[in-house]
């Protein structure tokens, strides 16, 4: 089989099509990846509240665990004594 002999031209211009072909896949990822950040920073964020609010509830309910529980059992002591 023989090898065709292209010409400059025909070489010049087919890398110029393979050269733009890169240049728009770059900037069809470059734009994909600037949606997927824009999602990731919202998703960050609604989990980043939802983490407060559990810590805030977590936080909460220690603090009436310290407070409430004690008192309580000191109640039910005097209620059975």
């Amino acid at each position: 089989m023989e090898e065709p002999n292209y010409t400059k031209r025909e070489l010049d211009h087919h890398l110029t099509e393979i050269k733009d072909s890169l240049h728009d896949m770059s900037k069809n990822q470059s734009m994909a990846h600037e949606q997927m950040i824009t999602q990731l920073r919202i998703t960050n964020g609604r989990v980043k509240s939802l983490e407060l609010w559990r810590s805030y509830l977590l936080g909460g309910l220690t603090i009436i665990s310290i407070l409430v529980v004690p008192v309580f059992l000191w109640v039910l002591k005097d209620f059975f004594t």
